[in-house]
């Protein structure tokens, strides 16, 4: 059983809203109220921020580690503040072939959204094709249990047909 708490408040211009409060932080504001009216509370739970914490000093050694490396398996270079300027975006660049964003998690799961793909090919310059490089870490030692590349259907097609035939079909993956 849920307990409410209903508060009267009175409005700047005279007019009295009830607040009500449901113990699990569900709230709503009504009114306002008027003589013989009658109101419908709709108590709607609080969103509770998913945002991600600040890095710590462990997470950015691991994150430059780790964009290094990519652009190191590219041919290209690591950008400056890790694309956080205005004129060099993404994490890693090859100018001209590619740019891609790095990523790593601890969790089992990493949550991919079409934004997260459309904003690294919003950055992409003349003809290059955006990337996503994705790690899954062990949390206690920092260590690599899975690296993977996103890429857009149409790059991951002109890789296979044109991929020198000792690579096609092969599982093994290059790192790990």
């Amino acid at each position: 059983m849920a307990i409410l708490r209903v508060t009267p408040e009175l409005d700047p211009s005279g007019d009295v809203y009830l607040i009500v409060l449901s113990d699990n932080g569900a709230t709503d504001r009504i009114g306002p109220l008027r003589e013989g009216e009658e109101m419908i509370a709709l108590l709607e739970a609080p969103v509770v921020s998913q945002g991600a914490s600040p890095p710590n000093n462990r997470t950015k050694r691991l994150s430059q580690k780790q964009e290094r490396r990519n652009a190191d398996l590219l041919g290209g270079r690591t950008q400056p503040g890790s694309g956080s300027g205005s004129r060099a975006k993404g994490d890693v660049r090859k100018v001209g072939e590619y740019r891609g964003e790095s990523k790593f998690t601890f969790a089992g799961s990493y949550p991919l959204t079409r934004a997260t793909l459309e904003k690294i090919s919003a950055e992409c310059g003349e003809g290059e094709r955006p990337l996503l490089f994705l790690d899954y870490k062990n949390r206690d030692t920092g260590r690599t249990h899975g690296s993977y590349v996103v890429l857009h259907e149409t790059d991951f097609e002109r890789l296979v047909n044109h991929a020198p035939a000792d690579h096609q079909g092969s599982s093994k993956p290059k790192r790990g």
